[in-house]
C-alpha cells in the first residue's frame, strides 16, 4: 500500500472523494453549492495497471548496476547487461527506463481519503514498522501509534506535512511479473 497527495489539492471543504462513471473522482461538500461543484481528478495510476519500481542505477565500466546492491541491471527483454548511455554516472531512480527495471507491481484497489484517516494497520501496509524513539518521546507507549508514519511522511512531503491533512489516493497493490 503507498499514499500519494492529490495535486492540486480539492477545495478545503471537500469532503471524501468518490469515484464516477468516467474513472475520475469527484470531491463534493456539505451544501447545496459545494454538492454542485463537482471537482474531477483522475489518479496517475488505474485498477489492473502494472507498474515498475524504480531505483537508481551508477556506471561501472559500460555496465551498469543498481546503487542499493550493487547487482547488475539486465534488459527486461534480452537478460543482457545493460550497457552505459548516459552523461553521468549515475542515474536517479526518477530516470530508470522500464527496460532497467527489476520489480514490477499491479494496482489492486485505489481510493481517496484524508491522510489522518491513515490505520495502525495501513501504516503496517505502508511498510512503516513498530514504534521506536520518534519526535523525542522515550516512552513504550507513544500517544499515537502512526508517529513513526507521521515523521517519515513529513520528511518526504514538507509541502504536504501532517498536519496539513491533505487529501490522497491510496493504492493497494501486489507483486506482479515483468
Amino acid at each position: 500500500m503507498t499514499r500519494r497527495v492529490i495535486k492540486p489539492q480539492p477545495p478545503f471543504w471537500a469532503e471524501r472523494g468518490a469515484q464516477n462513471q468516467f474513472g475520475r473522482w469527484d470531491f463534493g461538500g456539505h451544501t447545496a453549492t459545494q454538492h454542485k461543484i463537482s471537482c474531477g481528478y483522475e489518479s496517475r495510476y488505474q485498477v489492473g495497471e502494472a507498474v515498475y519500481i524504480k531505483e537508481a542505477i551508477k556506471q561501472s565500466g559500460e555496465f551498469a548496476y543498481y546503487v542499493s546492491d550493487e547487482q547488475a541491471v539486465m534488459f527486461y527483454r534480452s537478460l543482457n547487461r545493460l550497457h552505459w548511455r548516459w552523461k553521468k554516472p549515475y542515474l536517479s531512480p526518477r530516470a530508470l527506463p522500464e527496460e532497467a527495471a527489476r520489480y514490477f507491481i499491479k494496482i489492486t484497489d485505489i481510493r481517496a481519503e484524508r491522510l489522518q484517516e491513515i490505520t495502525w494497520e495501513s501504516c503496517k501496509a505502508e511498510g512503516v514498522g513498530q514504534y521506536t524513539f520518534a519526535r523525542g518521546c522515550c516512552s513504550d507507549n507513544p500517544p499515537d501509534p502512526r508517529w513513526k508514519f507521521i515523521e517519515l511522511w513529513d520528511s518526504i512531503n514538507p509541502k504536504y506535512p501532517w498536519e496539513s491533512n491533505p487529501f490522497v489516493f491510496v493504492y493497494s497493490f501486489k507483486k506482479a511479473e515483468k
